[in-house]
């Protein structure tokens, strides 16, 4: 029987996280042995079929099959086969033992996709108050704190702003330095999340300002391993010049 040290290489195998020694001994054992190979392709169609539907909805799904198996077996039905009952057993084994770690693996996965595209929407340069300013307005020392990459007090420098002007963009950048974060913090994607939902509240907000933050709620929701809503983010920007070719590359790695 394979033991759950082979169920990890079989994950690192699909996953093409082996190098090519480690690969061609495995493949070596896959054309040698028919059991292995068997469990492979049984492994990959359940982690697809996570994949597609979601744990619950296929934990759901094989519980139904293993009990119309089981009806079908007390009846001794001729069209219950061997493979039905493999099927169901596999089924369960990886959703017991493999689907959790799947489960991790596309975390990291999103988590990685985050990582490579996300980087903080650009401040041109650090903004100075004028001296001629008449309210004591902090949106500026905002900007500096951001462009310096002190996210920290940016968030807090932020937040103060818009109490005292009411521009989406101070939502927008609010957003990203939720997403971002400096030697000293963490990045909070779930208030990233509320701070952009904002900017789409306002009704004269411009589509190039949409764009971009779609464009990062759905990097949030990656973040939050929320996949159904980070979709629909990617594919508003999909047909843009500014984030399509990026949002196209990640609803193909997340699909």
């Amino acid at each position: 029987m394979i033991n759950n040290v082979d169920d990890m290489t079989i994950q690192r195998y699909l996953d093409d996280e082996m190098d090519e020694d480690e690969k061609t001994d495995f493949e070596m054992k896959l054309h040698q042995m028919d059991s292995l190979r068997e469990r492979v392709e049984e492994y990959q169609m359940i982690v697809e079929g996570i994949r597609y539907y979601g744990e619950k909805e296929v934990r759901h799904k094989v519980l139904q099959l293993e009990a119309e198996a089981a009806a079908q077996e007390e009846k001794r039905h001729s069209i219950v086969t061997n493979w039905l009952y493999r099927g169901v057993a596999a089924s369960l084994l990886l959703l017991l033992i493999g689907a959790p770690i799947y489960w991790q693996q596309d975390e990291q996965r999103y988590a990685r996709i985050f990582n490579k595209n996300f980087e903080p929407y650009e401040v041109l340069g650090g903004t100075t108050r004028s001296a001629n300013t008449e309210k004591d307005l902090v949106l500026p020392q905002a900007f500096e704190a951001y462009y310096k990459g002190d996210y920290t007090e940016a968030r807090e420098l932020f937040i103060v702003a818009s109490g005292q002007e009411d521009r989406p963009y101070i939502w927008l950048y609010l957003g990203n330095a939720y997403l971002a974060h400096d030697e000293d913090d963490k990045a909070i994607p779930e208030k990233a999340v509320e701070a952009l939902e904002k900017v789409l509240a306002y009704p004269d907000v411009d589509l190039k300002t949409q764009w971009r933050t779609h464009w990062y709620l759905g990097l949030a929701h990656l973040k939050l391993n929320q996949e159904e809503e980070a979709k629909q983010h990617f594919e508003i920007v999909q047909d843009t010049d500014e984030y399509g070719e990026e949002a196209k590359n990640i609803l193909e790695s997340i699909y």
